[in-house]
């Protein structure tokens, strides 16, 4: 029960912080804040950052379905994404990666060069087969 009252308030800033293009530090500092704590709980207690960013990475796919992204879009991509290298998670960023394909030649940022390349590293060996 202790937990939560410290979890809920890491998760409703770092929610907040998504909600405006201007909040991205704020972002950072609430995401890293949620890592450290789950990083430092006993194994016995599962606090998965995965299965918590996922809800909002689809929000962002959908979002991508028919826009492109926006810079600030891109760099909380480059951030998140990271956790997702070596996950279990590759259909879903496979269907993410056609999401985002679209937009590649429209979309002038240098950080989507970035988010491509750590799509390819969670994508790994399902690209070689």
């Amino acid at each position: 029960m202790d937990l939560y009252m410290l979890i809920n308030p890491v998760l409703f800033w770092m929610n907040y912080s998504i909600e405006s293009n201007d909040r991205l530090p704020l972002f950072k500092t609430a995401f890293k804040a949620l890592k450290d704590v789950s990083l430092a709980l006993p194994p016995t207690i599962d606090i998965n950052i995965h299965k918590i960013m996922l809800p909002i990475l689809q929000r962002v796919g959908s979002h991508l379905s028919y826009s492109p992204p926006t810079l600030n879009m891109l760099r909380f991509l480059e951030i998140v994404l990271k956790e997702f290298v070596g996950s279990d998670y590759r259909s879903f960023f496979a269907d993410f990666a056609l999401k985002l394909a679209p937009h590649v030649q429209s979309c002038f940022y240098e950080e989507l060069n970035s988010v491509i390349q750590i799509l390819f590293e969670i994508l790994g060996t399902m690209l070689d087969t």
